[in-house]
């Protein structure tokens, strides 16, 4: 006795191999928000490293070459 109906409609158990763009946009739409929810708290640990000027005088995301006291 077969698995699938026997009016012809496609079961869902397995994905569509017909449409392999939809896990790729899913994914890439999650690494999208990660990296937006992330970077903020990224921007603060490095922001806590620098001086004022240093902030100020930079784009404020990359570590300061010398270290603050």
């Amino acid at each position: 006795m077969p698995d699938a109906p026997l009016s012809g409609k496609r079961t869902y158990d397995t994905p569509d191999k017909d449409q392999p763009v939809y896990p790729c946009v899913c994914f890439a739409v999650m690494v999208v928000f990660a990296v937006y929810a992330v970077l903020p708290f990224y921007w603060l640990i490095i922001a806590a490293t620098k001086t004022n000027g240093g902030i100020v005088g930079s784009l404020g995301l990359s570590l300061p070459a010398v270290p603050t006291r």
